[in-house]
């Protein structure tokens, strides 16, 4: 204690002027820069300086409590850091973080929005009735503006290719066309010849009486969707891969988000179409229960899985200045806006930016979050144990 009580202590003021008396970070900079070549730079002692010195040297301590006084640190004493000295430090210190990149988070109170979002419901806009089945659900999506487009379109195709003994189709045939192509993929053989063979063992009496081999190939031949001379060429920055199914796209965009009540809680997330074929954008995702197929990108109802929207992947395009993920999100989402819908989606999406975005749309986000993402808060970036639901 005699050790303790015999050091000395220094006012505000002293220490101050010490501190202003010794050179600044520029001149120590240049002194050791050119200390190799001239030795005249090197600093010396100036009578401000010895004076100053000479004053902190000759100070004693004082019981005078009206100025603050500082005890000197000790460099040869010996100091243990227990877990307790820390109790005190702020946590920005500990982590790196300034006050600057906390001041704008804070916490508000939820303003209710009068929605139960555990209510979710999945209301179809026109009621089936007890003898409906697969056909008209299927007819629902598949309308006859839908089926109207594919015969017009074949028959343009058919009429720019000059395909030989071509009769123009209907609406109808396109949907018993359609019909043909289901049944034959729930009853497989090995090529669809044999649907029509003359050998009873592999013929298909319901397919055959529908229509012909010969015009059952001929649609398959000429069967589009969209005009191929207006198609945008390669290159172009309005060039669409998807330009030959993508007015089927739009229709079917459609008729999944007016044929049902939007629920109050839904999801986005990717789902995969099963394809083995030949396709510039064919995904393969070895993680998936569908390795390869074209992934898509669904917004759909968080309790049944009913599908509200939908897009085609078909490649990374960040042309738009913003990230793949935002963009999908925002824009399955667009028709939500003002609705106060719950959306939730996984760490993929999930961004403080796009939350912010979704919010400002009157519309509630909740998902996980990559510890890495830009503009988290620190204590979103600290790990607690929580369990599974928290």
């Amino acid at each position: 204690m005699a050790g303790r009580d015999s050091r000395r202590r220094y006012r505000t003021a002293e220490v101050l002027e010490q501190l202003f008396a010794l050179p600044s970070d520029d001149e120590s900079v240049d002194g050791m820069e050119d200390s190799d070549d001239d030795t005249s730079d090197t600093p010396t002692a100036t009578p401000a300086n010895e004076a100053a010195a000479a004053d902190v040297s000759d100070s004693v301590e004082t019981d005078d409590d009206d100025d603050i006084q500082y005890e000197l640190a000790n460099p040869n004493a010996d100091i243990d850091w227990s877990d307790e000295d820390f109790d005190d430090i702020d946590h920005e210190s500990r982590s790196g973080e300034t006050d600057d990149e906390e001041t704008d988070w804070h916490k508000d109170a939820f303003v209710e929005s009068g929605i139960d979002f555990d209510n979710i419901t999945v209301v179809p806009r026109e009621p089936f009735i007890d003898g409906d089945g697969p056909v008209e659900f299927f007819s629902k999506f598949f309308t006859e503006e839908v089926l109207q487009l594919l015969a017009e379109q074949t028959n343009l195709y058919a009429q720019q290719n000059k395909t030989r003994h071509w009769e123009g189709t209907t609406a109808d045939e396109i949907k018993a066309f359609l019909g043909l192509l289901i049944a034959m993929g729930t009853h497989g053989l090995p090529t669809f010849r044999m649907f029509w063979s003359t050998d009873p063992l592999f013929r298909v009496q319901p397919v055959a009486d529908i229509m012909t081999r010969q015009r059952f190939m001929k649609l398959v031949g000429n069967l589009h969707i969209n005009d191929n001379s207006a198609a945008v060429p390669r290159g172009d920055p309005a060039y669409d891969r998807l330009h030959k199914i993508r007015p089927l796209l739009t229709k079917m965009n459609v008729n999944f988000h007016n044929q049902a009540v939007s629920s109050s809680s839904q999801s986005i997330d990717e789902a995969m179409i099963r394809f083995k074929g030949r396709s510039s954008f064919r995904q393969y995702m070895p993680m998936k229960p569908i390795k390869r197929g074209y992934k898509v990108w669904v917004r759909a109802d968080a309790k049944t899985g009913y599908i509200y929207q939908f897009q085609l992947y078909t490649g990374k395009n960040d042309g738009d200045g913003t990230g793949l993920a935002s963009r999908v999100v925002k824009q399955l989402t667009n028709s939500l806006k003002n609705t106060s819908t719950h959306v939730a989606f996984d760490n993929f999406f999930s961004s403080v930016t796009l939350l912010e975005e979704l919010h400002a749309d009157k519309i509630f986000a909740s998902g996980t979050v990559r510890a890495n993402r830009l503009e988290l808060p620190i204590m979103a970036k600290v790990k607690t144990p929580m369990d599974r639901g928290e």
